[in-house]
Protein backbone atom coordinates (compact mmCIF):
# COMPACT_ATOMS: atom_id res chain seq x y z
CA UNK A 1 0.00 0.00 0.00
CA UNK A 2 2.88 2.25 0.73
CA UNK A 3 4.43 1.68 -2.41
CA UNK A 4 0.96 2.60 -4.19
CA UNK A 5 0.65 5.86 -2.39
CA UNK A 6 4.19 6.78 -3.03
CA UNK A 7 3.88 6.05 -7.14
CA UNK A 8 0.69 8.20 -6.87
CA UNK A 9 2.65 10.97 -5.20
CA UNK A 10 5.57 10.61 -7.65
CA UNK A 11 3.18 10.71 -10.47
CA UNK A 12 1.29 13.47 -9.64
CA UNK A 13 4.18 15.87 -8.61
CA UNK A 14 5.20 14.30 -12.39
CA UNK A 15 2.05 16.03 -13.86
CA UNK A 16 2.23 19.14 -12.26
CA UNK A 17 5.51 19.69 -13.02
CA UNK A 18 4.63 19.22 -16.69
CA UNK A 19 1.55 20.90 -16.03
CA UNK A 20 3.40 24.28 -14.89
CA UNK A 21 6.51 23.73 -17.67
CA UNK A 22 3.31 24.42 -20.62
CA UNK A 23 1.48 26.80 -18.27
CA UNK A 24 5.42 29.04 -18.40
CA UNK A 25 5.54 27.89 -22.04
CA UNK A 26 2.00 29.72 -22.84
CA UNK A 27 2.68 32.32 -20.70
CA UNK A 28 6.09 32.80 -21.98
CA UNK A 29 4.67 32.50 -25.76
CA UNK A 30 1.49 35.14 -25.01
CA UNK A 31 4.47 37.35 -24.37
CA UNK A 32 6.65 36.95 -27.46
CA UNK A 33 5.80 39.61 -31.08
CA UNK A 34 5.61 37.66 -33.37
CA UNK A 35 6.29 40.37 -36.12
CA UNK A 36 5.39 39.44 -39.74
CA UNK A 37 8.24 41.03 -42.35
CA UNK A 38 7.56 41.51 -45.91
CA UNK A 39 11.28 41.69 -47.02
CA UNK A 40 11.01 43.85 -50.00
CA UNK A 41 9.41 47.34 -48.54
CA UNK A 42 11.99 49.87 -48.04
CA UNK A 43 11.95 52.20 -45.95
CA UNK A 44 9.98 50.37 -43.62
CA UNK A 45 11.25 47.01 -43.75
CA UNK A 46 13.80 44.91 -45.93
CA UNK A 47 15.83 41.68 -45.35
CA UNK A 48 19.77 42.95 -46.30
CA UNK A 49 22.51 40.56 -48.15
CA UNK A 50 23.65 39.17 -44.82
CA UNK A 51 19.85 38.59 -43.35
CA UNK A 52 19.70 41.16 -41.23
CA UNK A 53 16.04 42.87 -40.81
CA UNK A 54 16.30 46.47 -41.33
CA UNK A 55 13.70 49.31 -41.49
CA UNK A 56 11.40 51.92 -39.71
CA UNK A 57 8.82 49.24 -38.67
CA UNK A 58 11.79 46.65 -37.54
CA UNK A 59 13.60 49.48 -35.11
CA UNK A 60 9.93 50.48 -34.12
CA UNK A 61 8.87 46.70 -33.05
CA UNK A 62 12.01 45.81 -31.42
CA UNK A 63 11.36 49.51 -28.87
CA UNK A 64 7.47 48.33 -28.34
CA UNK A 65 9.00 44.89 -27.73
CA UNK A 66 11.87 46.10 -24.76
CA UNK A 67 9.04 48.99 -23.96
CA UNK A 68 6.24 46.04 -22.84
CA UNK A 69 8.76 43.38 -21.80
CA UNK A 70 8.07 41.21 -24.50
CA UNK A 71 10.15 38.47 -26.73
CA UNK A 72 10.32 38.88 -30.21
CA UNK A 73 10.17 36.94 -33.21
CA UNK A 74 10.77 37.91 -37.05
CA UNK A 75 9.24 35.30 -40.18
CA UNK A 76 9.66 36.27 -43.80
CA UNK A 77 6.93 35.85 -46.26
CA UNK A 78 4.98 37.05 -49.22
CA UNK A 79 2.25 39.29 -48.67
CA UNK A 80 -0.41 37.32 -49.13
CA UNK A 81 0.65 34.76 -46.60
CA UNK A 82 1.51 37.48 -44.30
CA UNK A 83 -2.15 38.82 -44.44
CA UNK A 84 -3.66 35.09 -43.90
CA UNK A 85 -1.63 34.58 -41.01
CA UNK A 86 -2.31 37.90 -38.72
CA UNK A 87 -5.70 37.44 -39.83
CA UNK A 88 -5.57 34.12 -37.94
CA UNK A 89 -3.50 35.45 -35.30
CA UNK A 90 -0.61 32.71 -36.51
CA UNK A 91 1.43 36.24 -36.83
CA UNK A 92 1.03 39.18 -34.09
CA UNK A 93 0.94 42.02 -36.05
CA UNK A 94 2.37 43.25 -39.33
CA UNK A 95 3.19 46.44 -40.94
CA UNK A 96 0.50 47.85 -43.56
CA UNK A 97 -1.26 50.47 -45.10
CA UNK A 98 -4.20 50.71 -43.11
CA UNK A 99 -7.10 49.58 -45.82
CA UNK A 100 -8.16 46.33 -45.06
CA UNK A 101 -11.24 45.40 -43.66
CA UNK A 102 -10.50 41.53 -43.07
CA UNK A 103 -8.84 42.29 -40.45
CA UNK A 104 -10.24 43.61 -36.88
CA UNK A 105 -7.40 46.15 -35.48
CA UNK A 106 -5.25 48.10 -36.84
CA UNK A 107 -2.82 50.18 -35.04
CA UNK A 108 -2.15 53.17 -36.74
CA UNK A 109 1.12 54.99 -37.03
CA UNK A 110 0.88 59.07 -35.54
CA UNK A 111 2.82 59.81 -38.49
CA UNK A 112 1.48 60.10 -42.01
CA UNK A 113 3.25 58.28 -44.93
CA UNK A 114 3.85 59.16 -48.70
CA UNK A 115 4.13 56.10 -50.17
CA UNK A 116 4.50 55.25 -54.13
CA UNK A 117 2.96 53.07 -55.81
CA UNK A 118 3.17 51.56 -59.72
CA UNK A 119 1.89 52.23 -62.82
CA UNK A 120 2.61 49.11 -65.55
CA UNK A 121 1.82 48.70 -68.38
CA UNK A 122 3.53 47.15 -71.97
CA UNK A 123 7.02 48.19 -73.31
CA UNK A 124 6.72 51.20 -75.19
CA UNK A 125 3.61 52.04 -73.33
CA UNK A 126 4.26 56.40 -72.69
CA UNK A 127 4.70 57.31 -69.37
CA UNK A 128 2.71 58.20 -66.95
CA UNK A 129 3.80 61.83 -65.13
CA UNK A 130 0.77 62.91 -63.62
CA UNK A 131 -2.76 61.24 -62.86
CA UNK A 132 -4.57 63.42 -64.57
CA UNK A 133 -2.61 61.16 -67.69
CA UNK A 134 -4.77 58.25 -66.94
CA UNK A 135 -7.83 60.05 -67.46
CA UNK A 136 -9.94 58.25 -69.96
CA UNK A 137 -7.89 55.37 -70.48
CA UNK A 138 -8.92 51.30 -69.23
CA UNK A 139 -7.07 50.91 -65.76
CA UNK A 140 -6.88 47.68 -63.95
CA UNK A 141 -6.77 48.22 -60.51
CA UNK A 142 -7.57 46.12 -56.80
CA UNK A 143 -10.92 47.12 -56.00
CA UNK A 144 -11.17 48.93 -52.39
CA UNK A 145 -7.16 49.27 -52.69
CA UNK A 146 -6.07 52.96 -51.82
CA UNK A 147 -4.78 54.06 -55.29
CA UNK A 148 -8.63 53.47 -56.72
CA UNK A 149 -10.11 55.11 -53.39
CA UNK A 150 -7.81 57.97 -54.34
CA UNK A 151 -8.82 58.29 -57.63
CA UNK A 152 -12.68 58.31 -56.49
CA UNK A 153 -11.54 61.32 -54.38
CA UNK A 154 -9.66 63.60 -56.85
CA UNK A 155 -12.20 62.65 -59.45
CA UNK A 156 -10.32 61.04 -62.35
CA UNK A 157 -12.40 59.52 -64.99
CA UNK A 158 -11.68 56.45 -66.25
CA UNK A 159 -12.33 52.68 -66.90
CA UNK A 160 -11.74 50.54 -63.89
CA UNK A 161 -11.31 46.52 -64.38
CA UNK A 162 -11.01 45.40 -60.85
CA UNK A 163 -8.30 42.40 -60.30
CA UNK A 164 -6.97 40.41 -57.43
CA UNK A 165 -3.40 39.88 -58.34
CA UNK A 166 -0.66 41.16 -60.21
CA UNK A 167 -0.77 38.14 -62.67
CA UNK A 168 -4.47 39.03 -63.93
CA UNK A 169 -3.23 42.42 -64.20
CA UNK A 170 -0.37 41.62 -66.44
CA UNK A 171 -2.54 39.61 -68.08
CA UNK A 172 -5.36 41.81 -69.05
CA UNK A 173 -2.38 44.20 -70.31
CA UNK A 174 -1.03 41.28 -72.64
CA UNK A 175 -4.37 40.91 -73.74
CA UNK A 176 -5.40 44.73 -74.46
CA UNK A 177 -8.15 45.03 -72.28
CA UNK A 178 -7.10 47.25 -70.03
CA UNK A 179 -4.07 50.17 -71.50
CA UNK A 180 -2.47 49.70 -68.05
CA UNK A 181 -2.51 48.62 -64.22
CA UNK A 182 -2.34 50.00 -60.89
CA UNK A 183 -0.23 47.97 -58.32
CA UNK A 184 1.89 48.36 -55.34
CA UNK A 185 5.19 47.19 -53.58
CA UNK A 186 3.50 43.79 -52.44
CA UNK A 187 3.81 41.67 -56.15
CA UNK A 188 6.63 44.49 -56.68
CA UNK A 189 9.93 41.76 -56.85
CA UNK A 190 7.58 39.68 -59.30
CA UNK A 191 7.61 42.23 -62.05
CA UNK A 192 11.01 40.80 -63.30
CA UNK A 193 8.96 38.18 -64.29
CA UNK A 194 7.42 39.65 -66.62
CA UNK A 195 9.63 40.52 -69.74
CA UNK A 196 7.40 42.42 -71.70
CA UNK A 197 5.83 44.54 -68.91
CA UNK A 198 7.08 47.50 -67.58
CA UNK A 199 7.04 50.18 -65.12
CA UNK A 200 5.54 53.33 -65.94
CA UNK A 201 5.13 55.47 -63.68
CA UNK A 202 5.57 55.97 -59.56
CA UNK A 203 2.53 58.40 -58.26
CA UNK A 204 3.05 59.21 -54.82
CA UNK A 205 0.04 59.00 -52.54
CA UNK A 206 -0.47 59.88 -48.60
CA UNK A 207 -1.41 56.75 -46.90
CA UNK A 208 -2.50 56.19 -43.34
CA UNK A 209 0.30 53.47 -42.15
CA UNK A 210 0.83 51.31 -39.21
CA UNK A 211 0.16 48.04 -37.88
CA UNK A 212 -2.46 45.66 -38.51
CA UNK A 213 -3.25 42.37 -36.40
CA UNK A 214 -5.88 39.77 -35.97
CA UNK A 215 -9.31 39.45 -34.86
CA UNK A 216 -8.97 39.53 -30.55
CA UNK A 217 -5.25 39.35 -30.89
CA UNK A 218 -4.35 39.76 -26.96
CA UNK A 219 -1.38 41.59 -27.46
CA UNK A 220 -3.63 44.65 -29.20
CA UNK A 221 -4.12 46.82 -26.25
CA UNK A 222 0.07 46.70 -25.33
CA UNK A 223 1.06 47.16 -28.96
CA UNK A 224 -0.79 50.28 -29.12
CA UNK A 225 -0.21 51.98 -25.74
CA UNK A 226 3.20 51.49 -26.08
CA UNK A 227 3.51 53.65 -29.30
CA UNK A 228 1.22 55.97 -27.48
CA UNK A 229 3.53 55.86 -24.27
CA UNK A 230 6.38 56.14 -27.04
CA UNK A 231 4.97 58.87 -29.05
CA UNK A 232 5.00 61.05 -25.18
CA UNK A 233 7.75 60.64 -24.36
CA UNK A 234 9.66 61.34 -28.32
CA UNK A 235 10.91 57.77 -28.76
CA UNK A 236 8.80 56.56 -31.32
CA UNK A 237 9.76 60.33 -33.19
CA UNK A 238 13.52 59.37 -32.69
CA UNK A 239 12.37 55.87 -34.73
CA UNK A 240 10.54 57.45 -37.32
Amino acid sequence: MNRFFSYCYKFCITYLFIVCIHCYAIANDECTIHYGVYPYYPPFEIVDSDDNYKGINIDLVKAIAKHINCNIKFQTFDWDTLKDKVSKNQLTIVGSSIDDNTLQYAIPFPTTFVQYRILIGKHGTENISNLNDISGKRVAIFEDSIPYRHLLEIGIKCEFVFVDSLDSVVKLIREGKVDIGFIDYSPFEKLTEYKDIQIISHPMLVTPYGFITGKNNPLYDKINNAIIDMQATGEYYNII
